[in-house]
């Protein structure tokens, strides 16, 4: 696997669910879906649906990182 110069790639930690959601939302956003309310409350839906599983380790995710600490992408299973 070819990763640009400057990123890396871990294993997203529970600290990682507020970045994971929003990343979610955008996603959602990308696609066209642009009821601002609608993406809120599935924002809201998935956050405690997401930190369970990752406490219970049924979703996993990986987050490709820059040298100063922002989140470029990222990926969950």
């Amino acid at each position: 696997m070819n990763i640009p110069k400057g990123f890396g790639i871990r294993r997203a930690s529970i600290d990682d669910v507020s970045t994971i959601v929003e990343h979610r939302r955008s996603m959602f956003h990308d696609m066209g879906y642009h009821n601002e309310a609608a993406l809120d409350s599935v924002a809201t839906k998935f956050r405690p649906w997401l930190l369970a599983r990752m406490k219970s380790d049924e979703y996993r995710a990986w987050l490709v990182v820059a040298t100063n600490g922002s989140v470029a992408a990222g990926a969950g299973l």
